[in-house]
């Protein structure tokens, strides 16, 4: 990755990380997006992964939050390993499979935990009572997810059209 793409999409998932800051409806956040878009626009897939993590904790201690903060990681690093999926694929199909992915992904990991940590009985029935309580939570995750990925993976692909100094080298196919 030449220098300048390294700063530009560095930049991208640092304003993503920031953005999370800002008062929004509850899971709708850049996060999916940010892990996606490391993995998949990073030329070295650790940067890809530790890049948008780093961003990530920044932006979690800024919110003074850590309740379920090491499963959110994990899930974090799941869409990652999505990510990588993108990295040589550009087109509408493969980004809302891994979105989509993605999200589910989450909200299953994360549902679990909260299930885990004793906040629902812990039975079957248990189960499938958080989960339906979080399914709210998975649309605003959908929706986040789905807006931040047309916006950071849409933006790159805009300053590359118009700055081709941003372009990277190497085959990426359409679908």
């Amino acid at each position: 990755m030449n220098n300048i793409r390294f700063k530009v999409v560095l930049g991208m998932i640092l304003t993503a990380a920031v953005v999370r800051l800002l008062p929004h409806p509850p899971n709708f956040t850049p996060i999916g997006a940010m892990a996606l878009f490391g993995a998949a626009r990073f030329r070295d897939w650790r940067v890809g992964f530790l890049a948008p993590l780093a961003a990530l904790t920044l932006s979690q201690f800024a919110i003074r939050s850590f309740y379920l903060f090491p499963v959110i990681v994990l899930a974090f690093v799941m869409m990652s390993c999505i990510g990588l999926f993108l990295r040589h694929r550009r087109g509408v199909l493969p980004v809302s499979a891994a979105v989509i992915s993605g999200s589910a992904i989450f909200f299953l990991v994360t549902n679990f935990a909260a299930w885990a940590g004793g906040g629902y009985p812990r039975t079957p029935g248990g189960l499938m009572v958080c989960y339906a309580a979080g399914i709210p939570f998975f649309w605003n995750t959908l929706g986040g997810d789905a807006l931040y990925v047309v916006i950071l993976f849409g933006g790159l692909a805009f300053a590359e059209r118009r700055f081709p100094v941003l372009r990277e080298t190497g085959a990426v196919t359409a679908a």
